[in-house]
């Protein structure tokens, strides 16, 4: 088990500038990208179904229901 402590300040990840998520939902962003995950999943499609199929910093979001890709 390791500790990430991600900023929660977008400002300081220059490529997440562009993401617009609401407050309660960057820190999720943040520390996806800090921990250096190649994925996150999630079913918040109102905050992050614009974002599905996408890289952000490395950090390919997805549906619940399409991952573990075939």
């Amino acid at each position: 088990m390791f500790v990430v402590e991600a900023s929660a300040d977008p400002e300081a990840h220059p490529a997440l500038k562009a993401v617009r998520l609401p407050e309660k939902d960057t820190p999720v962003l943040l520390a996806a990208v800090g921990a250096g995950t190649t994925h996150l999943i999630t079913g918040d499609f109102t905050h992050f179904g614009l974002y599905y199929g996408r890289r952000i910093t490395g950090v390919l979001i997805l549906p619940p229901a399409v991952y573990p890709p075939a």
